[in-house]
């Protein structure tokens, strides 16, 4: 198994500059996922330590070694893409053995390396058939099974469940963060969705317009965002911000203010956020809004709550049987200790 060690890495295209200097250190075995909203960079970052794009800048190292001038193929990674990759006109067989045979391995230990590899994602059964006969599902694990038989040192995957249905990706996740641990290689991890970043990483990128604007495990990031960005990315349903200004004694929300918590010290016009998950249900020091829409989840409902002089609705998450309509007036009051509070011109939290 491998370390990983990305220094100062960048990226342009002429003068367009795309990766702006990352600097990540990954542990050998560990999952870590790239996790940020179309355009920001990701696969651009995961396919320089592929080696299919150029590096401007900086270095990437796999287990000490500069791999910068390496072809692909000599990296000792294997990367599992969004669109599978499988050649069409081959069996799943052929498909899982073609790189062993490029690695001129003797055939008894591509034939063993294969039904192992088979049988550990339950395809044995698919080996004579063609992708075409697959589902998505089935193509996916196919396609990790072609990566995993070549026993790489990484494994890089580039949103490998975007092309799944919801049901499916839930499963997918699972299997993909069960068989990383079961063969504790270490991975570097493509995706969009913050829920899939959260539920399968040990650590997260969280890459915006090719910075890196937070690395931590998911409840770190969760629960101590360093910017407004990351607060409002990670988490769902995302967090609330709302334009407020903190005085000696209040906070002033348009044109309410509820008293100002002892522990906020801070002061002046201020960008407040507030999880949908921490509001609680009391009338002290409330504000007061109108439900304007319902979301009923099952569990849980999430009510939108327009507030005078408040530039947008109010996301509010509370228990699935709260017995509430439309047009009602609802009472707002916040968990005072999961406040948080941004300066609105550079978007850092300063609370």
């Amino acid at each position: 198994m491998s370390d990983i060690k990305i220094e100062q890495l960048k990226k342009s295209y002429q003068s367009t500059q795309v990766i702006h200097g990352i600097d990540i250190d990954i542990r050998d075995g560990e999952f870590i996922v790239l996790v940020g909203p179309s355009g920001c960079g990701k696969s651009t970052l995961l396919r320089m330590v592929a080696g299919l794009e150029t590096i401007s800048e900086g270095t990437v190292q796999i287990d000490g070694a500069v791999v910068n001038d390496l072809e692909p193929k000599d990296r000792g990674i294997a990367m599992v893409f969004q669109n599978y990759a499988l050649y069409p006109h081959m069996s799943v067989y052929d498909n899982m053995a073609y790189g062993l045979k490029l690695m001129k391995l003797p055939k008894a230990e591509i034939e063993q390396r294969v039904q192992q590899v088979a049988q550990l994602l339950q395809i044995e059964d698919f080996l004579d058939r063609r992708p075409s006969n697959l589902s998505g599902g089935q193509r996916q694990r196919v396609a990790m099974g072609r990566a995993i038989v070549r026993k790489p040192k990484v494994f890089l995957f580039d949103e490998p469940l975007s092309n799944l249905d919801a049901a499916l990706r839930v499963q997918m996740r699972m299997q993909i963060k069960t068989l990383q641990r079961n063969l504790g290689v270490t991975t570097l991890y493509v995706t969009h969705d913050q829920v899939e970043a959260m539920t399968m990483a040990d650590r997260l990128v969280v890459l915006k317009d090719g910075i890196a604007a937070q690395i931590g495990t998911p409840m770190e990031i969760y629960d101590d965002p360093h910017n407004q960005f990351v607060a409002g990315f990670i988490g769902s349903p995302a967090m609330n911000f709302i334009d407020c200004e903190v005085t000696e004694d209040h906070i002033v929300i348009g044109e309410q203010r509820i008293s100002r918590p002892p522990h906020v010290n801070m002061r002046g016009k201020l960008v407040l956020g507030i999880r949908p998950e921490h509001f609680i249900e009391e009338n002290t020091s409330a504000l007061e809004g109108e439900i304007e829409m319902i979301e009923k989840l099952g569990a849980s409902i999430l009510l939108y709550v327009s507030c005078k002089n408040v530039s947008q609705a109010i996301v509010i998450q509370c228990e699935g049987h709260l017995n509430v309509n439309i047009g009602d007036t609802k009472n707002i009051s916040f968990d005072s200790h999961k406040l948080y509070f941004f300066d609105p011109s550079t978007q850092q939290r300063v609370y």
